[in-house]
């Protein structure tokens, strides 16, 4: 009796198990679903660090552990202080102060984004006009024209922002500065022309950089002045290679054929500087970056 005792309490044991099973499906999609999680995890971490498997990121680390400071650092001043790369928007509207066209009129800042460069410019100039591709941008351009005051976020660390106010200075004059939506590869005929135009960190972000160089000659009236700012970042999200000014092997760079664009349609240059730039990504990470600043005469 032993044996068909055991057999059936093994054949229980089954059935009990088989039972178990149907009346707790749950069980088994939990074991699918933490086995889909950790599948999901693993491939965001290979996805996060794919980036690090290229030869670009190795050598442009091999430049971070290896290359001298003072090397990379050499075409520009080594003196120079993180201070003097504030107030870049700011610094690069007083171009005009130095360098002044034959009138000043009127002058168009392209790519103006939230506004300040032009504010800066309503100091020198009867009319400025703002023109920027993003709708936001310009909203909180003319917003900041109206009430002169406006309070924002700043980033601060991960989700955390912290909470700022800016007033315009007594010195800037809103009511000479009108913001609108526009393409800088088109810019609106009916803006007509202006003494001025103001460029600043645009070059190396339109599908077609030389073609907006070359439209400058017909928004910039004769004895006016183009002050021209870009690091030259090119980026294929912005502009495809082959439409890109330099920056590819075995070509000259950017600066020396932006300059011969420039001189083709009648601008003669009158300046070079390099200006400095900060950007805050949060309380521990700025971007410093060093745009090239041109400042042309229209002559022809």
């Amino acid at each position: 009796l032993a044996l068909p005792c055991a057999a059936a309490a093994a054949a229980g044991a089954f059935v009990t198990y088989l039972a178990c099973k149907r009346a707790c499906p749950g069980a088994a999609f939990a074991r699918k679903q933490k086995a889909a999680e950790e599948k999901a995890d693993d491939q965001k971490a290979t996805e996060s660090n794919v980036i690090y498997e290229t030869d670009k990121s190795v050598d442009q680390y091999m430049e971070f552990h290896f290359t001298p400071s003072a090397e990379l650092f050499q075409p520009y001043d080594a003196n120079m202080k993180v201070k003097d790369a504030f107030d870049f928007t700011i610094r690069v509207a007083k171009k005009f102060k130095q360098y002044k066209p034959e009138k000043l009129g009127r002058v168009l800042d392209l790519g103006c984004a939230v506004g300040m460069s032009s504010f800066e410019l309503s100091k020198y100039f009867d009319e400025v006009v703002g023109v920027d591709l993003s709708a936001a941008f310009i909203r909180r351009a003319q917003r900041m024209a109206q009430e002169r005051h406006a309070e924002y976020e700043g980033p601060e660390q991960g989700l955390r922002g912290v909470k700022r106010s800016i007033t315009l200075d007594k010195h800037m004059h809103p009511e000479k500065c009108r913001f609108e939506v526009g393409d800088a590869m088109a810019v609106d005929p009916a803006l007509g022309e202006f003494d001025g135009l103001l460029a600043a960190n645009l070059v190396c972000r339109v599908p077609d950089p030389e073609k907006m160089l070359k439209g400058f000659a017909k928004i910039v009236k004769k004895g006016g002045v183009l002050v021209l700012v870009s690091p030259y970042s090119w980026w294929e999200g912005a502009t495809s290679q082959d439409k890109w000014i330099g920056g590819k092997p075995g070509s000259e760079r950017s600066e020396v054929l932006v300059q011969r664009i420039l001189e083709s349609v009648g601008f003669k240059k009158l300046d070079e500087a390099n200006e400095p730039f900060l950007i805050r990504d949060h309380h521990r990470r700025f971007q410093l970056g060093f745009s090239s600043c041109t400042v042309w005469r229209k002559v022809e």
